[in-house]
């Protein structure tokens, strides 16, 4: 039987010491002048049937880039395991998690809400 030098064993991780230190660089790190900061706008119901969704006040909201919808995306349905999720919600809200519409501008944060949103890279 042949012997492995790496099979079995425990290998250093090279990113590690980096990760505990709190010295290594993620994508997330990344802030530049020109950035654009985006939100999702999430249904506050579990299961809801989606009448309409009027997204001229937030675009015309002072620093706002762009809005987008379920009609500015490919009704194409996407998923790790099984392609089941729609990008955006068209008809209906069937969980939580599944968003209504997008929008960014350059500051991070909404007139309604004080706290910085997910960056856009």
């Amino acid at each position: 039987m042949a012997k492995f030098r790496v099979l079995g064993r425990a290998l250093p991780r090279e990113d590690g010491w980096g990760k505990v230190t709190g010295e290594a660089h993620f994508t997330a790190d990344v802030i530049r002048p020109d950035m654009l900061w985006g939100k999702i706008l999430r249904s506050p119901l579990a299961h809801a049937r989606i009448v309409k969704i009027d997204a001229s006040r937030a675009r015309s909201l002072p620093g706002v880039k762009a809005v987008i919808t379920a009609q500015d995306v490919s009704p194409k349905l996407t998923g790790r395991t099984l392609a089941d999720l729609p990008i955006f919600a068209r008809d209906r809200a069937l969980r939580r998690r599944q968003g209504g519409g997008g929008g960014g501008n350059r500051q991070g944060h909404s007139r309604r809400s004080a706290q910085p949103h997910r960056r856009c890279v």
